[in-house]
């Protein structure tokens, strides 16, 4: 059997060697492989007034290929017909001639009028992996009528994905410290207060100071809800636990 040699993207191999595709298939690998919206700068947020829908900078991944938009952007939208509502796209537009030079900018896909319920714009897409020359990755859909632009809402293909650091805190939890007094309230000869616990883990909270330096614990009441005892009124006790609020 032959053996096939492997290609060290990120390796020194004398001569240029790293292509775009390269490039793609690794932020595919690593942010997913459809298309997404970056939680970056303004994150292509929209407004609009008139018939000019303004987006703003920011960043997205279409099919490994990152795309950013440096400043703001404004769109000119027709009117529709006297009488007539229309639906068009605002899309990322992504090509690549024949000379492999790939770009990208904001277009418009115009929708058909209708004097009832306009349905919205078919749109193109391409497959960039295995060759497409194109994409269109569709952002906003808006409404105009006669008048102008009646509305501008996100496209259901909108995603905003959340950095990593996001994802590490959900998983692994970042630890707060509270600190609360115990009040006047009694249950048992115990002076309690209670706070939220958005964790239904008794290994989530424990307790890491009290000021007089009397007994004090931390029990869960209810799923959602702990409480913090002390054997004295007034007295602050200082609890660490997982995303906790008062």
């Amino acid at each position: 059997m032959a053996n096939c040699d492997a290609h060290v993207v990120t390796g020194h191999q004398g001569t240029p060697h790293v292509s775009a595709s390269d490039a793609g298939f690794f932020n595919a690998g690593v942010v997913g492989l459809e298309r997404y919206v970056l939680g970056t700068s303004e994150k292509l947020r929209a407004e609009f007034s008139g018939n000019t829908v303004t987006i703003y900078p920011g960043d997205l991944v279409d099919q490994g290929r990152h795309i950013n938009l440096p400043e703001i952007s404004t769109i000119y939208i027709e009117n529709a017909p006297a009488g007539y509502t229309r639906y068009d796209a605002i899309v990322m537009h992504y090509a690549r001639d024949l000379e492999g030079v790939e770009t990208a900018q904001l277009q418009v896909i115009q929708g058909t009028p209708s004097q009832s319920d306009p349905e919205y714009p078919t749109i193109s897409i391409g497959d960039i992996y295995s060759g497409d020359v194109f994409d269109n990755y569709e952002l906003y859909y808006v409404l105009a009528n006669e008048a102008g632009i009646v509305s501008v809402s996100r496209s259901s293909a909108f995603i905003v994905l959340s950095p990593l650091s996001d994802i590490h805190g959900a998983l692994v939890g970042n630890y707060v410290d509270l600190s609360m007094a115990t009040g006047s309230t009694q249950y048992a000869g115990w002076y309690y207060a209670d706070f939220i616990l958005p964790r239904n883990d008794p290994s989530a909270i424990s307790v890491v100071g009290v000021s007089s330096n009397r007994p004090a614990f931390v029990q869960l009441v209810n799923r959602g809800q702990a409480r913090v005892y002390c054997n004295q009124a007034n007295v602050t006790v200082t609890i660490r636990c997982l995303y906790c609020t008062l």
